[in-house]
């Protein structure tokens, strides 16, 4: 399987990036993907890749910037060119940017993938109604806040288009199977991003008390 993440990536500054690293350092070595391709957004020094020498393939692409308004365009021209068989966001609400419409138009890239019919997961870290508009720098007008929680439903709406919708909070699970009645919504808790553990000795070392 060859599997696209579209997410920032060390070294990177943008949220998420080193979320990311972990990600494609276990991702690699799952027996069923053959291929990671990183849509990334473009930085001036190299990605890091400083991974041990096994695991699948990684390729690096990258196709976006933070704030700009060509994402969206440049992103799908990646997925055609790619061919991926799956796709992974790793997406909080001001991902592609935090000037309004340049991070609206990145979080319709699921809706897109759904209708070019690829398998898409989105993994998202944040939702807007646990968003306090005023300290995260947006408005503390009243109707402004409401106008924002009317848009900010609406690009829920689109992400939850994604085949399965991943958040890390079990709190984010009952508001978005309750407000929007999802049904693809799962839980994926922080922690540890290791494939396997090394079983641990539980012999007690001599010169101890037993």
């Amino acid at each position: 399987m060859k599997l696209a993440i579209v997410t920032a990536y060390p070294p990177s500054k943008v949220t998420l990036n080193e979320y990311a690293f972990h990600l494609v350092k276990s991702f690699r070595l799952n027996n069923d993907v053959t291929e990671i391709v990183l849509l990334t957004d473009r930085t001036t020094e190299a990605k890091d890749l400083s991974f041990e020498t096994d695991g699948c393939k990684i390729t690096v692409k990258e196709c976006w910037s933070f704030n700009s308004y060509w994402n969206i365009k440049n992103v799908t021209a990646a997925i055609n060119e790619t061919q991926p068989d799956n796709i992974l966001f790793n997406l909080q609400f001001m991902k592609f940017g935090d000037k309004k419409i340049a991070a609206a138009l990145g979080l319709m890239l699921p809706l897109i993938c759904k209708i070019k019919k690829i398998p898409t997961i989105v993994l998202l870290h944040n939702i807007l109604e646990e968003v306090d508009l005023g300290s995260a720098g947006f408005t503390n007008n009243k109707i402004l806040t409401a106008l924002y929680g009317m848009v900010g439903t609406l690009l829920t709406k689109l992400i939850l288009q994604a085949d399965t919708v991943a958040v890390t909070m079990n709190k984010y699970v009952q508001i978005l199977e309750k407000k929007y009645k999802a049904k693809n919504v799962v839980l994926i808790p922080h922690g540890t991003f290791e494939v396997a553990t090394e079983e641990p000795s539980y012999q007690i070392p001599d010169g101890h008390c037993k």
